[in-house]
């Protein structure tokens, strides 16, 4: 090799893992646009400037585009392809079964050889397909992103409770179901077989408290949101000789009304748990008398109307952060708001926010979409 073709290796080598981040596109599951759209595949546009120079991995089959386009024709073709919900459904579960073939399952605490997942995942795609379709002008979803979010939220656990009340496969919390039109087990009307019904009404006075208890952080910033600074105040005045007993005593006050609100809190979760696991008990997915109760008593238990909720709002999401995929599923586990950035050109597209259990929700069902992708193309 002379001078100059080792020059231009050594160029190749250096510019590669930026030719991605030109492209917008991160290895993770869903073919590249075609030839007409003027992109091509990184390894083709390397190949094409550096001929010589040799990619480090093999060219992937498939990839996301963190900004989603809002053109819905690529998605509602290969969805409407015949077969394609029973196609999702065993390439979400194959998924499944190669990564918790051994070991319990997370969240359900069983194995998979005990679950019937296959039924659980076919009901999400069944619903899940029709969504996708009836959702397409206000953004299109990848249902193979929705089936990883699923995985990250519940793992298809109908059942599953977070510490936050939020229930379900799709993990909706009482307030945002109600919002997209389900039936939650918070208000008292005739539900035949209720259960411990005494708690009923503890999903509202743990919202309420906990939502006393954001005020009162957010109304005493130089104690809560600097404490360290308030110490040194404290201690200060102690040292200069000054009487610091008022001031002691005042936030000593203020961090007892905090506990108490935040006992409170948790008091009200785990008797309005205890009421939902109550009547979960025993209850069957897909048992004609339990589905039935459970279309009175909690709805976000039911794939066929949660999913649909969950493609409604991830849609509504990617439309607001301008299709970028990451910050729209952020925004579904922390809140649109968390992730809005006034920095010009940025805010269009949202952020994600620095919130560590969302930066893991958000990296595993990259990994999720991937592995399902992969397994649909193949």
């Amino acid at each position: 090799m002379n001078r100059r073709d080792s020059l231009k290796t050594m160029v190749a080598a250096a510019i590669l893992p930026y030719l991605s981040t030109a492209c917008a596109t991160v290895s993770t599951g869903e073919p590249l646009d075609p030839a007409p759209s003027g992109e091509r595949d990184e390894a083709d546009n390397a190949t094409a400037l550096f001929p010589e120079a040799a990619l480090p991995f093999p060219a992937p089959s498939t990839a996301i585009r963190i900004i989603q386009s809002p053109n819905p024709e690529a998605l509602l073709a290969e969805i409407q392809a015949p077969g394609y919900p029973e196609r999702l459904t065993q390439a979400t579960y194959s998924f499944v079964a190669a990564a918790y073939g051994s070991g319990n399952l997370p969240l359900w605490k069983r194995p998979l050889s005990q679950i019937d997942l296959l039924f659980r995942i076919r009901l999400a795609a069944e619903a899940m397909v029709p969504a996708v379709l009836a959702q397409a002008q206000v953004y299109p979803v990848d249902p193979a992103w929705l089936m990883g979010q699923i995985l990250a939220e519940s793992f298809f656990f109908e059942f599953a409770i977070s510490s936050s009340l939020a229930v379900g496969m799709c993990q909706f919390i009482r307030t945002t179901a109600k919002e997209y039109g389900m039936i939650c087990a918070d208000a008292p009307r005739r539900v035949d077989g209720l259960r411990e019904i005494q708690w009923q009404g503890e999903a509202v006075r743990a919202e309420t408290m906990r939502a006393e208890a954001r005020q009162h952080r957010r109304a005493h910033p130089e104690l809560f949101a600097r404490p360290e600074r308030a110490l040194r105040e404290l201690t200060a005045l102690v040292l200069s000789g000054g009487d610091a007993t008022g001031k002691a005593k005042t936030w000593t006050d203020l961090w007892k009304r905090q506990e108490q609100l935040q006992s409170e809190a948790a008091t009200a979760t785990r008797n309005f748990r205890a009421y939902l696991e109550a009547n979960f008990e025993g209850r069957v997915l897909g048992n004609p008398e339990d589905d039935a109760f459970l279309a009175d008593f909690d709805q976000r238990t039911l794939p066929r109307f949660a999913v649909p909720a969950m493609v409604r709002m991830m849609a509504r999401h990617l439309r607001a952060r301008g299709g970028n995929i990451l910050a729209a599923t952020a925004g579904y586990n922390a809140g649109l708001g968390t992730t809005d950035t006034d920095a010009a050109i940025y805010a269009r597209y949202g952020r994600l926010p620095v919130i560590e259990e969302t930066v893991t929700y958000v990296s595993r069902i990259v990994v999720h979409h991937h592995e399902i992708r992969t397994r649909l193309a193949g």
